[in-house]
């Protein structure tokens, strides 16, 4: 099961190792055509790097048809405390390698202004999500005068 951000994240990363790839192949062409490698000592090496674009290619495609797991049903507003009662004791227990992974479940994006000022940016997962209809206009957020 991955989320629609993870499977973004990896097709980022096979579109930036395809770069890579093909980056490479043009340093060999390059090479080849000022006449600093002849054609056996290159051919291999653009054998191997064709075929691994070739696999990054596949690879970007099975992705974009990945859907990502999305819940079928939302949980109530009880539920969610539960969950959140529990939060403390899951953020300090497990490995150091275990807080870390959960936390970037939890988190989307922390932006540092200062020191003494840091904002962090919640995911909130589709079970946690108001259901349509039950939020009135005004919506989750406080209202403010800026809007």
């Amino acid at each position: 099961e991955k989320s629609r951000d993870e499977i973004e994240e990896r097709i980022a990363s096979v579109r930036q190792q395809q770069g890579g790839a093909r980056r490479a192949l043009d340093r060999y062409f390059a090479a080849f055509e000022e006449g600093s490698l002849s054609p056996s000592d290159c051919q291999e090496r653009i054998g191997l790097l064709k075929d691994h674009i070739e696999a990054l290619e596949a690879e970007e495609r099975q992705l974009a048809q990945e859907t990502p797991y999305e819940p079928s049903e939302a949980i109530s507003a009880d539920e969610a405390a539960q969950w959140a009662e529990f939060l403390p004791d899951l953020l300090t227990a497990g490995s150091a390698q275990q807080r870390k992974a959960l936390m970037r479940k939890l988190i989307k994006e922390i932006r540092v202004m200062s020191r003494d000022d840091i904002v962090p940016t919640y995911r909130i997962p589709p079970l946690v999500r108001a259901v349509s209809g039950s939020v009135g206009p005004a919506g989750l957020e406080p209202a403010t005068d800026a809007l």
